[in-house]
């Protein structure tokens, strides 16, 4: 079996540690390029870290909670045929693609356990402050 590490990039200068919040793939998932993979945190904020190519997740190298270094292995990617791809990775490239939102906005309509998709704005992407009243994001589409 080829396979390949994944690290923990780093996503802004000096940025040398993130703690591991939550993963959005398991060993045997099939991933498609730019499909979040885990959720970090950092001193900033919370970012969700896509996959950068079609693969198969071999298995998961940090549990949540851990905090690791920039260039730590995360993951191991590794050959399945992706050609039978899951209904969750597919689901979730499609949801990437009908809606553009901040990795914040993502966490927090995930916790308010909504449908991103079902959220009114009105740049046609869910940006919000979060100081928005929740109430406000219940309201139907125009």
């Amino acid at each position: 079996m080829n396979e390949a590490e994944f690290t923990l990039p780093e996503l802004s200068d000096g940025l040398r540690d993130a703690e591991i919040v939550q993963w959005h793939v398991a060993p045997g998932d099939t991933v498609s390029t730019g499909q979040a993979l885990v959720s970090i945190e950092t001193d900033k904020a919370v970012a969700e870290i896509p996959s950068p190519r079609d693969a198969h997740i071999a298995r998961l190298c940090v549990a949540e909670g851990d905090i690791v270094s920039v260039g730590a292995t995360l993951l191991v990617f590794g050959n399945a045929p992706l050609s039978v791809r899951s209904a969750s990775s597919a689901a979730a490239e499609s949801n990437l693609k009908q809606a553009l939102a901040s990795p914040a906005a993502r966490q927090l309509v995930r916790e308010m356990r909504l449908e991103l998709e079902a959220i009114r704005d009105s740049a046609r992407r869910a940006q919000f402050p979060r100081e928005t009243h929740h109430s406000s994001l219940l309201l139907p589409r125009a």
